[in-house]
């Protein structure tokens, strides 16, 4: 019967722990399909305003809801090592029925052929509190790590978001003078193939002028492209048709980008990084592995108390109670504690090494990203003078009068310059402040101010209520340095 009680354990074992397939339900399918289709089946604003397009791209970044759940995952760990550190209380009942009457041989035959037992323990060792203490601290080590995450998760996109919306609002402004530009330039090539026909002109003028009017059009078109890719790429990152994108002016495309100095930067990232802060976290809970090694050496000391009953026959009293306390010593443990000690030992030194160099990592992209910035102020400055001196030709070609082809052709010229020249001075603008945006971002600037610490804590429409609150101000000026 024993050998038939542990083939049937031992095929139940199998059965229920064999790796079948278990498809989705069809209600999982489902409701994993209404969420694609509301995603893409949201409504476009009539107007896109920042608020709208954040709002947005908060709703439609599943990162961001990826990192929401992971904290409140690390959450409930946290809420669930607690649990770990109360005594261990135990409830067990036994109702035994005997197949045969007991041998008459044996003391137990006042037993019966039924017996009843049930015991309540409760056991408090002194190294299982101290084990659920530190996993309680790791808990909580991850929790912090999951924030600074989510908080990087959100910063990144919102970095993202405000160049590719102040790209597209500021470039959108130039269409109106492209057009008329690309009218004027029309004319004038009409105008130049009428006058190839007068034998007095000089062919080789005529096809001069043709040929620089025909690559004006091609700067016009070349502004056009770059307007339409980047309408698209917000269009694309919002999930939205670049036709129904209507957004809103600014009337001047300015914020003031100060300049620190890179040892403050440099010190400030190694203060403010999300991945530093998450290396730091990560090495306490190594830190805390090595601790726990080195607790295999030492006894377990604890006390019990209890309380039996045992309806036995042969028992003078059935029920009583029971108390005492209790030292275990494991000696596999002792033994092989110097290697987990070593062990846990060179991991967390390991780990110490690799966040060093992740510090030396954050400085160098710190350093980089300033020189970046600062090379990008002194193209800015150039290019802005460029644009001031042919919006000058341009004022001063206006205030002239024409009466010679050669002159109608190079005002006409002029006019395309100064719109070249302003709209790469707008684009040199918007470089500078990419540039700027990436050193916030190699310091850890936060882009927006959130309570970072509830953002795991909190349902959807919490979340989303939080992040309305915090766009009481315009989240497209980038924060000061």
């Amino acid at each position: 019967m024993r050998a038939v009680a542990y083939l049937l354990s031992f095929i139940l074992l199998c059965g229920c722990t064999a790796l079948t397939e278990h498809p989705l339900s069809q209600s999982v399918i489902e409701a994993r399909q209404e969420r694609v289709a509301r995603l893409l089946a949201m409504p476009a604003p009539e107007q896109l305003t920042p608020e709208l397009a954040l709002e947005r791209l908060l709703f439609l970044n599943l990162d961001v809801e990826i990192g929401r759940y992971q904290a409140m995952f690390a959450q409930t760990r946290l809420e669930e090592s607690y649990w770990q550190l109360l005594p261990d209380l135990a409830l067990d009942g036994r109702y035994t029925h005997r197949s045969s009457p007991p041998d008459s041989t044996t003391s137990l035959n006042l037993e019966g052929l039924n017996r009843t037992t049930g015991s309540l323990s409760l056991t408090w060792t002194l190294l299982d509190f101290a084990e659920g203490y530190l996993r309680a601290r790791q808990s909580l080590n991850n929790l912090y790590t999951e924030q600074q995450a989510l908080r990087m998760t959100v910063n990144n996109m919102v970095h993202q978001l405000r160049l590719v919306y102040l790209r597209a609002e500021a470039l959108s402004d130039y269409r109106d003078d492209i057009a008329r530009n690309q009218h004027q330039l029309e004319k004038m090539l009409a105008r130049l193939n009428e006058a190839g026909e007068d034998s007095h002109n000089d062919p080789l003028e005529i096809a001069r002028y043709q040929r620089d009017l025909v690559r004006a059009q091609q700067t016009l078109l070349e502004m056009t492209r770059m307007i339409d890719e980047a309408r698209v790429e917000l269009a694309a990152l919002l999930m939205m048709d670049e036709s129904s994108l209507q957004l809103t002016q600014r009337e001047r495309l300015e914020f003031s980008l100060s300049s620190v100095a890179s040892s403050k930067l440099q010190q400030q990232a190694l203060d403010a990084r999300p991945e530093l802060y998450q290396a730091d976290y990560q090495w306490r809970n190594y830190a805390l592995d090595e601790q726990r090694a080195r607790w295999q050496w030492l006894p377990d000391p604890g006390f019990f108390a209890g309380y039996r009953y045992d309806d036995s026959p042969n028992l003078r009293h059935n029920e009583w109670g029971e108390r005492g306390v209790v030292a275990t010593f494991d000696l596999l443990n002792a033994i092989q504690a110097p290697v987990l000690i070593e062990s846990a030992r060179q991991e967390r030194e390991r780990f110490e090494r690799q966040r060093e160099a992740l510090a030396l990592t954050v400085i160098k992209q710190v350093q980089l990203a300033d020189i970046r910035w600062r090379s990008a102020q002194q193209r800015h400055d150039h290019v802005q003078l460029v644009a001031e001196a042919e919006q000058k030709v341009d004022v001063l070609w206006q205030q002239r009068m024409v009466l010679a082809l050669a002159d109608d052709v190079a005002r006409t010229l002029a006019g395309v310059n100064a719109l070249q020249a302003g709209f790469d001075e707008r684009n040199s603008y918007l470089k500078l402040l990419a540039s700027y945006q990436e050193l916030q971002v190699a310091v850890g600037q936060d882009q927006i101010n959130l309570p970072w610490e509830l953002l795991g804590q909190v349902e959807s429409e919490q979340f989303q209520q939080l992040i309305s609150e915090s766009l009481a101000s315009d989240w497209l000026v980038p924060p000061a340095l």
